[in-house]
């Protein structure tokens, strides 16, 4: 057991850095491709501002220089030195065959800066998805006397540069499938053992809690069947006593197997009716009393609630309110202190069941109410019993449409509250329940 469990973690890991291994890389190379096509934009951009620049010398005769005029101000704005009258229609014109002959069909603002006071004296914002042949002509502005620069701003620079990277982003969302799948391999592989640990561990707890009865009983029989004992009557009664303790046990331990089996399936029909929670509670606080002295332990119940009447499964709450005094009962290293009371609320009647047992730590609160589940550590290892009873508590509440809640500390005992739907006193009076 120890081997496969080894193993299992092994893969586990193993997995998850192949996955974190595959996800880094991906990153990566996707940065990689990203760079690349960020430099192919930025020199297709500086070419075209050049031509841009050198036909606006051009047009003004001016001397063209051998160096670059276009600076790289940031990773989206271009600065370009012309030093001359800009005629803003030429500009435009220039800009727009530029970009269009170089596939660079992003917008993009431009403007026009004086060089000495070096602020805007023109700007506009272009669409490049808008056709050449319909937009309308208009009067721009020219510069002259003074000397001039424009730039060129690429608001939407990164979304234009993600979009041209289509079969990437396609490779990166099956990567990303591949990633959940894995991951969702992974957790079934953890369920699995889980469960089987569970599993493991609640067949070995309902072999032992049904072989001693059975063992009793067994030796029990036996004994009685001795011609010595047949004579003494007194004997004869205490093992016979004995065989129907345990035969009570056993029969306890297997319908709560069944129950939980029929609760499963969901084939179990709550049988509904008028019930006042307070008459079923002292009932059950009444019949668990005996046990709870004898452990020389207090029981007490003070109902405070105004309404108590419920449509309810008797069997099944009362089962439920046995389960949770057993559980404040077993669950503690002391004599018991348990102490019930109830609460109304506009719809529901709240029932509060505090102990002074060991407690349960905040890791193990959360799965407590799980099936088969039972605290592995401290005293609570060495309780008989399944790991059924608060899962069949909370399967019981949750057919009755009411909620469940659990407070407890190690060694400052529990809480647990269940809310059941009340009936109304004016629905009371209506139809005289």
């Amino acid at each position: 057991m120890r081997s496969r469990s080894r193993h299992i973690r092994i893969v586990v890991i193993l997995a998850v850095f192949s996955i974190i291994g595959i996800m880094v890389m991906q990153i990566i190379w996707y940065k990689k491709a990203y760079d690349l096509k960020q430099r192919q934009f930025d020199q297709m951009v500086t070419l075209s501002l050049q031509n841009v620049a050198e036909g606006i010398l051009k047009y003004n005769k001016m001397t063209i220089p051998l160096v670059s005029l276009v600076n790289q101000i940031s990773t989206n704005y271009y600065a370009v030195n012309i030093n001359g009258e800009i005629e803003t229609s030429i500009l435009e014109t220039l800009l727009k065959a530029e970009f269009t002959k170089r596939n660079i069909l992003i917008d993009f603002e431009y403007g026009v800066y004086n060089c000495e006071s070096q602020k805007m004296v023109y700007g506009k914002y272009i669409s490049m998805k808008t056709k050449t042949d319909k937009i309308k002509k208009s009067e721009l502005p020219l510069w002259e006397k003074d000397k001039y620069y424009f730039s060129v701003l690429f608001p939407e620079k990164t979304m234009y540069l993600t979009s041209q990277m289509g079969i990437w982003l396609f490779f990166n969302g099956v990567l990303l499938l591949i990633c959940l799948f894995f991951g969702y391999a992974l957790l079934i592989i953890l369920r699995q053992k889980k469960f089987s640990d569970i599993q493991k561990d609640f067949i070995n707890n309902m072999t032992h809690e049904l072989k001693t009865p059975i063992s009793t009983i067994l030796v029990s029989a036996n004994i009685i069947k001795k011609p010595e004992i047949i004579e003494d009557k007194d004997l004869i009664s205490n093992y016979t006593d004995i065989i129907i303790h345990e035969t009570t046990r056993l029969k306890e331990q297997t319908d709560k197997v069944l129950q939980i089996a029929l609760l499963d399936k969901e084939k179990v029909d709550f049988k509904f009716q008028k019930i006042d929670l307070h008459d079923t509670i002292k009932e059950v606080v009444e019949s668990t009393r005996l046990l709870i002295t004898e452990k020389k332990g207090l029981i007490n119940f003070c109902p405070e609630a105004t309404n108590s009447i419920i449509y309810g499964d008797l069997v099944h709450i009362t089962n439920l309110i046995n389960n949770l005094i057993d559980n404040a009962v077993k669950y503690c290293n002391k004599s018991p202190d348990i102490y019930i009371s109830t609460l109304n609320t506009k719809k529901y009647i709240i029932v509060s069941i505090k102990d002074n047992g060991i407690g349960i730590s905040k890791e193990n609160r959360k799965k407590i109410f799980d099936k088969f589940y039972r605290v592995p550590t401290g005293n609570v290892h060495n309780v008989k019993g399944f790991g059924l009873g608060l899962y069949y508590v909370n399967t019981v509440i949750a057919g009755h449409k009411g909620k469940l809640t659990l407070k407890s500390e190690i060694g400052m005992g529990s809480e647990i509250k269940f809310y059941l739907p009340i009936i109304s006193l004016e629905k009371q009076a209506i139809f005289k329940i």
